[in-house]
């Protein structure tokens, strides 16, 4: 008696030796993983990502804190506010020259400075070992009247400015980072953006 197996397959139902009732499944498998390995990637790279910042844009850093970003930067992240009830606010970071800025807001109670130190310690013990201040802490002042203070610093991720605020119970950093020649270039931009930082009521800009 001839014994035909169960999982016997014809040979007209092969194709290159495969069951051919497996083989689209098989290549759906390979075009998904091609998609989400290969082209998304692929296509995120060679897509650039383009959100300059225009003239009178606004960004909120929270519910309560503000600043206007510099027109011909390129917004990487933030959340622009129209001056209507802010909804919308987080961190923001922005772009221009090879010099990256960024700034946060969160709940602080102390003293500018002791934000700073704060700032320091953190830097230092969770993403740069070599972090270091470069000379005291000075004074830097908002257009709002707004007092706080500021470092030059440096580490693996270049040399940078550091500022930090507090407003009411909003301490804000403001960390910017480039080549000594890039931070140049860009100085007067980050002391115009450090210096827009303001508090507005609670959910509206002006």
């Amino acid at each position: 008696m001839h014994d035909q197996r169960a999982d016997h397959v014809a040979v007209d139902e092969r194709w290159l030796g495969f069951d051919r009732r497996s083989v689209p499944p098989a290549l759906i498998v390979v075009a998904v993983f091609l998609l989400s390995v290969v082209v998304i990637p692929l296509v995120d790279r060679l897509v650039p990502w383009d959100d300059p910042v225009g003239a009178g844009d606004v960004l909120a850093l929270s519910d309560s804190v503000v600043f206007s970003p510099e027109p011909g930067w390129n917004i990487e992240a933030g959340f622009r506010t129209d001056g209507s009830p802010i909804t919308d606010s987080g961190d923001a970071t922005l772009t221009s020259s090879g010099v990256v800025i960024q700034l946060t807001a969160d709940v602080f109670h102390g003293t500018p400075a002791e934000l700073l130190a704060q700032i320091d310690r953190v830097t230092a013990a969770t993403e740069d070992p070599s972090f270091r201040g470069r000379g005291e802490p000075s004074t830097v002042t908002t257009a709002a009247g707004a007092a706080g203070v500021q470092q030059r610093t440096s580490g693996l991720q270049g040399d940078g400015v550091l500022a930090a605020f507090v407003l009411g119970d909003t301490g804000v950093q403001v960390s910017a980072q480039g080549t000594p020649a890039q931070l140049r270039v860009e100085a007067a931009a980050i002391e115009r953006m450090i210096a827009s930082i303001r508090e507005v009521s609670t959910g509206a800009a002006r």
